[in-house]
């Protein structure tokens, strides 16, 4: 919600080149948290099954072994990708060239914040295996709000700012997920004290993780490139400005999100102990599905009426028709991919998340193709207008997939 506040704060003082350019480098670290190569979720899947056994000294080396693993990969991946930014830089597209050298150095800033990112996504992970969900939404408040209140700060106190506008903030959000590791880590010692008995390091649990984590790492390679590929898409056909836009719309619609991530997030660890349990299981994601769209579709039914004076309220400008229209297609993608997820964490948390790595191996040649004809076509509507496409194809892909996996079950009980 403090997003959805400071949006037009930020659209203000730092322009829409700067908004567009800072809303790809939150996208960018978002999208290299699949460096973790799937550890991360396999770990969370692993430990929510030794949870439910009480089995401390397994669920102890799963933590070290993950996430000294997790680090190196981290580690690595970062020097790559600072090894790629002289290069990047020199290739900036549609930059004006009064920011290039603020945008450069906001690039270096940036490439650093993937190792951070990377161990706070998996301690994340390890607190949601244990079903420790008032202290992830204690944690959550704090660390999405860095993402906001950090340029807020920057921009309203112009003497904190060390160089740009652009790059100091960068730094600072790097500065404040570094330290809030600290923060995390001292909540899974809380909750899970056997942690602090430090292990020797052992190959095998991280070969077991990565054999589970192979096919979560496809998914999390072509997952996030869905979600992303649309601001990347526009920054390149379009413009930065063009990527302020879309943005704005998307962070207006993805507040929906919250209930069926909170939804899931709830259903993960009892999908994971409770694998073999398919009859509840197709039982809750059932409910699930009636439940999200009891809740959505008032919503999507009244948008039309009060997006358009909502918008021009909310950011004190009169021509808001394509980013209306842009946030009431992606509210109703929204809506499919909430159902998507409902059946895509019973996959992933049954330990089968070969499935949707593969659905979405097929899905994404589709939707790159989709989304440059309709932004070629139609402009920002058009990459909302994919983006729906898109959800539909995902969930109707997984809950067929669903059906399928438990197709035995239903014959056994037409049988009887």
């Amino acid at each position: 919600m403090m997003g959805v506040l400071a949006i037009p704060w930020l659209l203000h003082h730092m322009g829409a080149e700067r908004f567009g350019l800072l809303a790809l480098a939150w996208a960018f670290t978002g999208y290299l948290t699949l460096l973790d190569f799937g550890l991360g979720r396999a770990m969370s899947q692993q430990v929510a099954k030794y949870a439910n056994h009480a089995d401390s000294e397994k669920i102890t080396r799963l933590f070290w072994d993950a996430h000294i693993t997790i680090a190196g990969f981290g580690l690595v991946g970062t020097l790559l990708i600072l090894a790629v930014v002289p290069l990047a830089i020199t290739h900036l597209p549609n930059i004006n060239s009064d920011i290039h050298e603020e945008t450069a150095r906001a690039l270096w800033f940036t490439a650093l914040m993937v190792f951070p990112t990377l161990l706070l996504n998996s301690l994340n992970n390890f607190l949601l295996a244990l079903e420790q969900f008032t202290w992830l939404n204690v944690l959550k408040v704090p660390l999405n709000t860095l993402n906001i209140a950090i340029p807020v700060w920057v921009t309203a106190y112009p003497d904190s700012q060390l160089f740009g506008i652009l790059d100091t903030t960068c730094l600072y959000l790097l500065i404040g997920r570094s330290g809030f590791i600290l923060v995390m880590f001292a909540v899974c010692a809380k909750v899970s004290p056997a942690i602090m008995q430090l292990t020797t390091f052992s190959y095998a649990y991280p070969k077991r993780l990565l054999t589970l984590g192979g096919w979560m790492t496809v998914t999390n390679i072509v997952g996030p490139m869905m979600t992303y590929f649309d601001r990347f898409f526009i920054s390149v056909l379009l413009s930065p400005q063009a990527v302020a836009t879309y943005t704005i719309a998307y962070e207006l619609a993805s507040k929906l999100s919250a209930i069926p991530n909170a939804l899931t997030t709830t259903l993960a660890p009892v999908f994971a102990k409770d694998c073999d349990n398919q009859k509840d299981n197709i039982a809750t994601i059932v409910k699930s599905i009636q439940w999200l769209s009891v809740i959505f579709i008032p919503v999507l039914l009244l948008m039309p009426m009060f997006i358009t004076p909502l918008l021009q309220w909310w950011l004190g400008i009169d021509d808001v028709q394509v980013m209306a229209a842009s946030v009431h297609w992606l509210a109703w993608g929204f809506y499919l991919n909430a159902i998507a997820l409902v059946a895509y964490t019973y996959l992933q948390y049954i330990g089968r998340p070969d499935l949707t790595a593969k659905l979405h191996l097929l899905e994404l040649p589709l939707y790159a193709f989709v989304l440059w004809l309709c932004l070629s076509t139609l402009g920002i509507k058009g990459a909302a207008i994919a983006w729906v496409i898109r959800a539909g194809i995902d969930m109707l892909f997984l809950l067929v997939t669903v059906y399928y996996l438990n197709r035995p079950l239903q014959q056994s009980h037409a049988t009887l």
